[in-house]
């Protein structure tokens, strides 16, 4: 039985929603948060890709041997988790700060952030999602 096993990473960006997995430009299935799916694949070079609503992954290639098993993980773009919580405490901190303090300037600094997650919600839609081999798991 020749199999892919993906590990989709448990991250706060795209948490509720589900990202359609494709193999050679037919969908194989759909993924939760940090969900860990396994389909039956033929045997030889193969090329995954993952998208989510505009959005996709890298493409990425591989090859799987008669009854063997390749396992990847797939994640949001490197730092996501960080620049989504930054975010959150500079909003919060704003929100804050302008109640309490009169002080309207805190806002600007969450500029850089959002700048970032906006280039791969427009320019870098084809990086906003990462598959890569997963050198960590073990199977038989």
């Amino acid at each position: 039985m020749t199999r892919i096993i993906i590990n989709r990473k448990n991250q706060w960006l795209n948490r509720m929603r589900g990202i359609g997995l494709y193999i050679d430009d037919t969908k194989i299935g759909v993924i939760a948060n940090g969900e860990i799916a396994e389909f039956e694949i033929s045997e030889g070079p193969h090329k995954l890709r993952a998208k989510i609503d505009w959005c996709r992954s890298n493409e990425y290639s591989f090859t799987v041997p008669g009854n063997g098993t390749h396992t990847v993980t797939l994640g949001a773009y490197k730092y996501a988790n960080a620049l989504t919580v930054i975010e959150v405490i500079i909003l919060i901190a704003h929100l804050v700060a302008w109640s309490v303090y009169g002080i309207r300037y805190l806002f600007w600094f969450i500029i850089p952030f959002f700048a970032v997650n906006l280039y791969y919600l427009t320019l870098g839609y084809n990086r906003f999602l990462v598959i890569e081999e997963d050198r960590h798991s073990f199977s038989f």
